[in-house]
């Protein structure tokens, strides 16, 4: 079975790891990289963060994920409540887009992950499969992260250290050997 590796972009909590796998997604698409997956965008009001919208890499499609404020459809994680629709959508994107891609991006993984929720099932599947993918995952969570789903080779770039620039560099040369 092929074994795809997994990129982790790490930073601390509104650190511009969103803006880095956006950028990212763009320089690996100049260097013809194919590359899906869902990124989450977080909006401000007031400093501090108000909502989340989950984007399709693909289609540049846009859903409200999450919000501060109470709405009765929603389901409670940490300070947000999301929407159980988005959640749906953003599984079955990632499910649809295996396998056909050479990297899929998923921003953010986190704790939320590790409690079997969001993201959970359709990384399993991902992981299982030997899709290579790009993951944020903030500082604090990494050693969480890569030790629930078993990821002893995961390449982590500090945000601290690397630019998209030359994360880019890595991910393109580390495809093109093993095509």
């Amino acid at each position: 079975m092929k074994k795809g590796r997994v990129y982790l972009i790490s930073g601390g909590k509104a650190a511009g790891k969103t803006t880095s796998i956006k950028e990212l997604i763009q320089l690996l698409r100049q260097k013809q990289v194919s590359v899906g997956g869902i990124y989450s965008e977080g909006f401000w009001e007031k400093g501090f963060r108000s909502y989340y919208e989950i984007v399709d890499v693909e289609k540049n499609e846009r859903s409200l994920l999450c919000s501060r404020e109470n709405n009765v459809s929603s389901s409670g994680k940490g300070n947000f409540l999301f929407q159980p629709d988005a959640i749906k959508l953003g599984n079955k994107i990632l499910l649809r887009q295996r396998g056909q891609y050479d990297l899929i991006a998923i921003d953010e993984v986190g704790l939320l992950e590790t409690k079997k929720l969001l993201w959970h099932d359709s990384l399993q599947n991902l992981l299982a499969c030997g899709q290579n993918m790009i993951w944020a995952v903030r500082d604090d969570f990494v050693e969480k992260v890569t030790r629930f789903f078993m990821i002893e080779d995961a390449v982590v770039f500090s945000l601290e250290d690397y630019p998209p620039g030359s994360i880019c560099d890595v991910i393109v040369k580390n495809i093109q050997m093993n095509l």
